[in-house]
């Protein structure tokens, strides 16, 4: 059967939800952050001598026992991260949380961006998990970096959020939730612009302590 074509949740507070997995599904749920390598508006020489973008994709997560985590490139550079078969700063997929993060990508000129893997066998673990970008080390708006962010989960369409019309010169951007209960899974546009991890820690309450940190 073909699935529909991808749900594009434009505005904040918009939702899609969905049944749970079917029993036996193996698929990851994925998510993918993508971006362009230089400002849109950028000269020939800027492309060609200054810095490109750098964005980073990140996670909280909290699972049904009250544990919580992160995990996001300065959480696991510098020789801190992992396969996903170990459990390391860069997540796991083959233990709880259930989530690995693939790797930093500081240019997007891969066309592949930053990719979250979730691991369908511990769902029923999993509470919530909000995604949110970076700007690393940039002067650029999100509307300048043609971001995109997709989440795929298995049997149902792919759902996009733009952050590529976005002005907003918060260097974080949390972008999107999604709930996991025994009824199904909810993914919501939370698009919001802080000025940073903490910043964006005390708006949506989870009580981690920061210091200053680099890739």
């Amino acid at each position: 059967m073909e699935l529909k074509k991808k749900v594009t949740l434009e505005n904040r507070g918009q939702s899609y939800t969905m049944p749970l997995l079917k029993k036996g599904e193996n698929r990851d749920i994925v998510c993918n952050l993508n971006w362009s390598q230089h400002p849109t508006n950028a000269s020939f020489l800027s492309k060609l001598f200054g810095g490109g973008i750098d964005l980073d994709l990140g996670v909280f997560y909290e699972m049904h026992d009250g544990e919580t985590g992160l995990i996001d490139g300065l959480q696991f550079s510098q020789g801190r991260g992992g396969g996903r078969n170990q459990v390391t700063r860069q997540g796991s997929y083959d233990y709880s949380p259930w989530v690995w993060h693939e790797g930093d990508d500081r240019t997007g000129s891969s066309n592949a961006g930053e990719f979250v893997y979730v691991n369908p066998k511990g769902l029923k673990d999993i509470k919530r998990i909000q995604f949110y970008a970076t700007i690393h080390n940039s002067k650029v708006t999100w509307a300048e970096t043609n971001a995109e962010i997709s989440i795929n989960i298995p049997g149902h369409p792919p759902i996009a959020i733009n952050l590529g019309r976005e002005n907003d010169r918060g260097t974080l951007c949390l972008f999107c939730t999604i709930k996991f209960s025994n009824i199904g899974i909810e993914v919501s546009n939370q698009t919001s612009f802080h000025s940073g991890r903490p910043d964006a820690d005390k708006a949506y309450d989870w009580g981690f302590t920061y210091r200053q940190g680099s890739k």
